[in-house]
């Protein structure tokens, strides 16, 4: 091969060579690309369909949704003639329904002929799923009597003087927001119902005294309820003696104020049978039934009282000897508060307690009665008995889970020298 044609030869291959790389890499590169969009395209249409097949399923959820009717509603019955914005009120609960996808609430208000009873066997009708007792211990007292024995939740929002249950339950009186949150959500608990019969009731001008005797609809074949204490003798004087206009200006210390008119009354003749017992003869101030201990002011009158337990607390109250007997009996409520019973140890006063299911209280006078805080009537005999957890309350934390001040004692736990409680 002549030599011209050698070197052209090596000239081509050399100016080939790099060309042909070039193209290999280009061509690689090329493949590498088209594969990677490949891939890239495939993981689009991936999420894509994903994604439609999530919106779909929303879609298919929130149809299901729709077409699931809403919760029940919550039913409050409220007493407008306490000191409470009830629009204010009434929204709070609208917002609450709406937070839990529930209906519109329902809203019955009490009258002067209604205490609440009728409005909470409406809101029964109506099927509600929690009806709210929205007022003082009397509308608390109303709709507890309805609804006890029935399952269906009951709630509290304490608008009044005294607010025994509320106070008993732990519910922050001071914080409506929360109170009607609890009222809705929180989980029941068991509430034990005192029932009351009025036997032997005594003549009362009912007008002036504005003694309930005939309550219209009141009470189950003669038994009316109550929750937190009943009373014959000096504790229903003294809410008989307690002027509203006072109440409404100084709160529950105008019950001070009506029992010192009261101070100096006779004391009562009375023989107390407690279930299958033989009657005790007692001469005393007062004879109270207490299913809860704990009284305003974080007073205790009954340390061993839990509103839980089926049981309620026969607790007979005699003051002797005028102030200085008075003055005693106050440090021995005092000192329950500590935990302590005083019972006698103080000269001129005494506080028994005795447990009990039944209770027959008999009086040689006719004397005054309450309930929770209500003057019922005059009379000369009562029988009471006690159902426990007829109601199912929502309330935040259980008894024996209140947290007291240090030194207090917490009302449900034992105090010194408590009676031992009735065995099931």
């Amino acid at each position: 091969m002549p030599t011209e044609w050698l070197i052209v030869l090596v000239v081509a291959i050399v100016i080939a060579l790099p060309v042909l790389l070039v193209t290999i890499s280009v061509a690689r590169r090329r493949g590498q690309l088209e594969r990677e969009s490949a891939a890239a395209n495939a993981e689009a249409a991936r999420v894509l369909e994903e994604e439609r097949a999530a919106r779909k399923e929303a879609a298919a959820r929130a149809a299901e949704e729709a077409a699931r009717p809403a919760p029940p509603p919550v039913a409050v019955v409220v007493n407008p003639s306490k000191n409470v914005d009830v629009d204010e009120l009434r929204t709070l609960f609208r917002a609450a329904a709406v937070r839990e996808g529930r209906q519109e609430p329902l809203w019955f208000e009490t009258t002067a002929d209604d205490p609440g009873r009728g409005q909470a066997e409406e809101a029964l009708r109506a099927g509600a799923s929690t009806v709210v007792a929205a007022g003082g211990d009397g509308t608390v007292r109303a709709v507890a009597e309805v609804l006890a024995g029935t399952g269906t939740p009951m709630g509290v929002i304490p608008l009044g003087t005294g607010n025994l249950l509320a106070r008993n339950l732990g519910l922050p009186l001071e914080r409506t927001d929360e109170l009607v949150r609890i009222a809705t959500t929180e989980p029941t608990g068991p509430v034990d119902v005192g029932w009351l019969r009025v036997r032997d009731q005594g003549e009362v001008p009912q007008d002036e005294d504005g003694i309930l005797v005939e309550e219209s609809g009141a009470g189950r074949d003669g038994w009316h309820a109550f929750t937190v204490i009943a009373g014959l003798g000096f504790d229903a004087d003294m809410v008989h003696g307690t002027d509203d206009d006072l109440k409404s200006r100084i709160g529950w210390v105008a019950y001070f104020v009506g029992g010192v008119k009261n101070m100096v009354k006779s004391r009562l003749k009375v023989s107390v049978a407690v279930d299958d017992a033989e009657p005790e003869h007692l001469k005393i101030r007062t004879v109270m039934l207490a299913n809860c201990g704990l009284l305003p002011g974080n007073l205790v009158l009954s340390p061993d009282s839990r509103f839980d337990d089926g049981v309620l607390e026969v607790v007979t109250v005699d003051t002797r000897f005028g102030i200085v007997g008075w003055a005693n009996l106050g440090i021995s409520v005092l000192a329950q508060r500590a935990g302590r019973r005083r019972t006698g140890e103080l000269p001129g006063s005494e506080l028994l307690f005795k447990p009990a299911r039944r209770v027959r209280v008999v009086a040689e006078d006719a004397a005054h009665v309450q309930l929770d805080g209500d003057l019922l009537s005059t009379s000369g005999a009562v029988e009471v008995r006690v159902e426990k957890g007829a109601l199912q309350m929502r309330y935040p934390v259980p008894p024996d889970r209140l947290q007291a001040r240090t030194g207090e004692h917490v009302p449900g736990e034992p105090a010194e020298r408590h009676p031992e409680k009735l065995q099931d």
